[in-house]
């Protein structure tokens, strides 16, 4: 299985639709594909991050300005999201939670990841829904086949 699937199959609808060759293709979805690092002076770090500078600060005991500060003097901008996370738990004294919220506003506002994307360039999205049930009467629904697909309408999930 190629490693990197996803991007080939971007690329070959590119080539597909445009009628480029496969190098050319590529190129322009790579170029497209990496966020531009943000000017500090034009964008405001909570709105990149995606949360407030009062409730980060409440939480964590420094702005996004703050921690974008210190972040880039211990080389974060170098480092994968783990490494990133632990740095703020471990040295820096962020709870758990935080840490990982911290790390990813961090990433978005230096232009790492975009909003939904993974640090190693993918997107994932979700969804979730609350059903007015009884929990074992959705669980029954659920876990029957009979039962799910009448009551999803569908015979492709696989549980």
């Amino acid at each position: 299985m190629p490693a990197s699937k996803d991007l080939k199959r971007i690329v070959r609808a590119r080539m597909k639709k445009t009628g480029e060759s496969y190098t050319t293709a590529r190129t322009r979805v790579l170029s497209k594909a990496r966020p531009k690092e943000p000017s500090a002076r034009t964008v405001d770090p909570a709105a990149l991050a995606g949360m407030s500078d009062d409730k980060v600060a409440a939480k964590t005991g420094r702005t996004w300005k703050e921690w974008v500060r210190v972040l880039d003097a211990d080389g974060a901008a170098d480092m994968p999201h783990r490494d990133i996370a632990a740095l703020l738990h471990g040295k820096h004294g962020v709870p758990d939670w935080w840490a990982q919220t911290v790390t990813v506003g961090y990433e978005r506002i230096k232009g790492l990841r975009d909003r939904g994307q993974r640090r190693g360039g993918g997107y994932e999205a979700g969804k979730s829904r609350t059903f007015g049930v009884p929990v074992k009467a959705l669980y029954d629904a659920w876990a029957n086949e009979a039962a799910r697909r009448t009551w999803l309408g569908r015979n492709d999930v696989t549980v």
